[in-house]
């Protein structure tokens, strides 16, 4: 259970209080970004290593590309497919 504080406010003799909820998120955000920042390092870097050209085949489709644009696009479909579920399952938990 999260701690609660209660801050008084008093105007007029009218007296409001507002209710805060202290958490820690602020930490988790930290640790967020860091873990962020070394996989996009290690994606870059992986990258760098891998810019040969190769050949790609998809049903009627055959693409010639370096095989860094390939995997940065699949890195880029994956992000935004969990942005995706993550949005998807925040407005269901909403709905509760």
């Amino acid at each position: 259970m999260e701690p609660i504080s209660v801050e008084s406010l008093e105007l007029s003799g009218i007296s409001v209080h507002t209710v805060c909820r202290i958490n820690n998120e602020g930490g988790m955000a930290m640790i967020r970004v860091l873990v962020g920042i070394v996989i996009g390092a290690a994606v870059v870097i992986f990258a760098l290593q891998n810019t040969e050209m190769v050949s790609y085949s998809f049903l009627a489709w055959e693409i010639t590309a370096p095989r860094v644009l390939m995997f940065l696009a699949v890195f880029i479909l994956g992000a935004v497919t969990a942005w995706l579920a993550t949005g998807i399952s925040r407005i269901k938990h909403r709905k509760r």
